[in-house]
């Protein structure tokens, strides 16, 4: 099924909401709610904006759940301000369901971490973690077997996920030593326990020449959060595109969701739509948000 086919196949509610780029509560979140699959944003996505900006914009894009970013919520945050920030969040009918990415290279910094989620009281981390060695002459951040086996431990007794987030295969576009795919990074926790996981970056996955909805079919029971975003570049993960117009087709990736049953949160993930138009980001723009939550909620609801 292409593109044109699938939009004929629409509701006249959901033709609209893509259509219109859900600029409104109007725009079917309560459909996409009902269908399992729940659309969230990355807090990343909001990198640049004030707390209170970005709780406006969820507000105005009807988005109801927030992986939290640092940007938001300094990771230094005294208990009073996690319960103010928490505070507002539930004033304006935001979940927040995740924390990160966040990196950790050390134990203590770890430590820290999993006390930063557990403030927040959300039941996953997306994280990083790795340790310092000299790769091709350079001193890098790599993954680490090490860092892993202390994150489950510290999953358990904290009873959080943790969701590792691949960042792509491709050294101009990504990071091929710190985990760069979900294949990759299999080994590195496949006997850790229930705990240890993915958040799956569908673009990065993408563009390393995977299909993303036969990674999330083979790890089903270890996805514990993905990223959406399109790309303009089939070969750049780190490309942008409102969803409707990118080089993937999320339509199985929504249904291979639905078959491994997945009913957590997904997080719309496109910083790139705050970047200046560029031959990696053509035509970026604002809009490229409410576009893509519009198109995204059709799919669940569809898949």
């Amino acid at each position: 099924m292409n593109r044109r086919q699938f939009i004929g196949g629409l509701s006249c509610g959901a033709v609209a909401a893509i259509g219109a780029g859900c600029e409104s509560a109007a725009c079917g979140g309560a459909a996409a709610r009902t269908a399992g699959i729940r659309i969230g944003i990355a807090g990343y996505t909001y990198g640049r904006f004030k707390t209170d900006e970005m709780i406006a914009e969820l507000v105005k894009n009807d988005m109801h759940g927030l992986c939290v970013k640092s940007h938001h919520l300094p990771y230094e945050a005294k208990p009073a301000e996690v319960k103010e920030f928490l505070r507002k969040l539930s004033d304006n009918g935001i979940t927040p369901y995740g924390a990160g990415p966040i990196a950790m290279n050390d134990e203590e910094t770890a430590k820290r971490m999993f006390d930063y989620v557990a403030a927040i009281g959300v039941p996953t981390m997306v994280g990083v973690p790795g340790e310092k060695k000299t790769v091709d002459g350079k001193e890098r951040i790599v993954s680490s077997r090490r860092m892993c086996e202390l994150c489950a431990k510290l999953a358990g007794e904290y009873r959080i996920d943790f969701a590792i987030h691949n960042h792509g295969e491709n050294p101009k576009t990504g990071n091929p030593y710190l985990y760069p795919s979900v294949e990759k990074s299999w080994d590195y926790v496949k006997d850790l326990g229930p705990r240890m996981g993915f958040c799956v970056d569908i673009a990065y996955t993408f563009a390393d020449g995977y299909d993303p909805a036969e990674i999330l079919r083979k790890y089903g029971d270890r996805v514990f959060d993905c990223h959406l975003r399109n790309v303009s570049d089939p070969k750049n993960g780190s490309s942008g595109a409102p969803a409707h117009a990118g080089k993937i087709d999320y339509l199985p990736v929504f249904r291979a969701l639905k078959a491994i049953g997945y009913s957590r949160w997904c997080g719309l993930e496109l910083a790139n739509a705050f970047l200046e138009p560029s031959e990696m980001n053509p035509g970026a723009n604002p809009y490229w948000i409410p576009q893509s939550l519009g198109y995204f909620r059709a799919l669940a609801e569809l898949a």
